[in-house]
């Protein structure tokens, strides 16, 4: 893109886009972040055990130094435990949905494991609150671009807690959910411990979607096979840079 003239940037922007593989928490931006952690800086929210470094040090630029193995934990230990109130989940969400409409982005589907920010926001309430604002959103006279949400199995988690999510997705299928998706740390967990609870929202009529081909290894070819067997109706990612 640094070698794109101002015209060929502002045609590219202009052009109507279909984005289906956004992380809801790969795309806030780091001045959102930064804005959350100073408010509760400030607010002496963030000491003692709480404590955690300013996103715009913590968080390098996109694309700057970041591989397969340091970016789980910019999750896990950072926004993850940034994250933890409605304030801050409104906040982020809606950041994110005006950074991806001023971009002409026209059909967005947001994906996002359901995860419980604090004892007092259950994985459920935190769905339910995206799912609250997204209709809003939808919902707004003019708005150029609709949203969706797709509930992201972590591989690194437990079978329980993919039958959770399919529970989810499928209680909100038609209220905003509309798939489920295989994330996560591709060197961990097996797939096939899985396939049941992707089988059963397939039956449900969930759109599927699985991370695919993301690193090598004597075992992925078993992998990809288990993946391609639960008949997906999306790969993504498909390839190692």
């Amino acid at each position: 893109m640094s070698t794109l003239s101002e015209a060929d940037r502002a045609f590219c922007k202009a052009l109507p886009k279909v984005e289906l593989h956004a992380h809801f928490t790969g795309s806030i931006s780091r001045q959102t972040l930064h804005e959350i952690w100073k408010r509760k800086k400030d607010a002496g929210e963030l000491e003692g055990e709480n404590a955690l470094e300013d996103p715009l040090v913590s968080l390098p630029p996109a694309g700057d130094g970041i591989n397969i193995t340091t970016f789980f934990p910019l999750f896990t230990h950072n926004l993850y435990h940034l994250l933890t109130t409605p304030q801050d989940i409104t906040t982020v969400l809606l950041s994110v949905l005006h950074s991806f409409a001023s971009d002409n982005v026209t059909h967005l589907e947001l994906r996002t494991t359901p995860r419980s920010p604090s004892p007092s926001l259950s994985k459920e309430a935190y769905i339910a609150l995206l799912l609250s604002l997204i209709a809003t959103w939808n919902a707004t006279p003019n708005q150029s671009m609709h949203a969706s949400l797709i509930l992201s199995v972590d591989r690194r988690g437990t079978v329980e807690d993919a039958q959770d999510t399919v529970d989810l997705a499928i209680k909100y299928h038609g209220k905003g959910v509309v798939g489920v998706d295989l994330c996560g740390d591709p060197t961990r967990g097996a797939p096939s411990l899985f396939r049941s609870a992707f089988h059963r929202a397939k039956s449900a009529g969930l759109g599927i979607t699985v991370h695919f081909g993301e690193v090598a290894g004597d075992w992925v070819d078993a992998e990809l096979e288990e993946l391609l067997s639960w008949g997906p109706n999306r790969i993504g990612v498909v390839c190692q840079l």
